[in-house]
């Protein structure tokens, strides 16, 4: 540490705090001579700039006297930073989410963790890699409503960046060989409640084929039959729906 006047600087001629860069009268810069705050370029006399010699707050690019706006799907959403609305969109995508890395106890390990990651047994747990950030929880209807609702709103990008999916696009159930789309709260009610009976369940992406629906028909409760009929009430028209509501309603 080389002549800072600051305090808990790493870097060099500082006279303000915090900072890793050089010659800052700003506080926790990790860029070099700015008199502004929270910033990793140089020369900026604005706050939580990457670019340089801004006067702004919050620019990638230089030579910038004012201050962009939150950026959405792509395109300026005419937001200010940290407005309520910015906070809310912020909050929510948060409350879906789980860290990438995430520390397993040895206690909470399966054998399949530990024959894996063996270095467990010296430190008593292994540190986990998560393939995605969603934490898989269905959205409800209130926060799905505000996402639709934001600026420039594009589902893919947002399924792409967050794994949140509010696509609401159909799934495909067949029947007697017969392609039929349902609702994607269909089709996983359906997965929940009729895997092995009757039904054979493939992946996500591919179609639930039912072979028989008179054979899951007669292994369901009077409540689950009524459910069944409900979820398949979009197909009604086709003939084994038909029998099938006739026979159990």
């Amino acid at each position: 540490m080389i002549k800072n006047s600051g305090n808990r600087n790493s870097g060099n001629f500082n006279s303000g705090n915090f900072n890793s860069g050089d010659r800052n009268s700003g506080g926790c810069n990790s860029g070099n001579c700015n008199p502004g705050n929270f910033n990793s370029g140089n020369f900026n006399s604005g706050n939580r700039n990457s670019g340089n010699f801004n006067s702004g707050d919050r620019n990638s690019g230089d030579c910038n006297t004012n201050s962009p706006k939150v950026r959405l799907f792509n395109h300026d959403s005419g937001w200010e930073y940290f407005c309520n609305e910015h906070n809310t969109f912020r909050r929510i995508l948060n409350k879906y989410q789980k860290p990438l890395c995430e520390w397993i106890s040895e206690s909470n390990m399966s054998d399949d963790e530990k024959e894996k990651n063996e270095s467990y047994k010296t430190t008593g747990g292994y540190l986990k890699v998560n393939e995605s950030t969603f934490a898989g929880a269905d959205v409800s209807k209130e926060d799905a409503e505000f996402l639709r609702a934001t600026p420039n709103f594009d589902a893919d990008i947002l399924l792409e960046c967050t794994g949140i999916d509010i696509t609401n696009k159909k799934k495909k159930i067949v029947i007697d060989g017969k392609e039929i789309l349902i609702s994607k709260e269909s089709f996983e009610e359906i997965k929940r409640h009729w895997r092995g009976v009757g039904a054979e369940l493939l992946a996500d992406n591919a179609p639930i084929k039912v072979q028989t629906l008179g054979e899951i028909a007669e292994e369901g409760s009077h409540e689950e039959r009524t459910s069944m009929a409900r979820w398949l009430a979009p197909v009604a028209h086709h003939r084994c729906c038909k029998d099938f509501k006739k026979k159990n309603l």
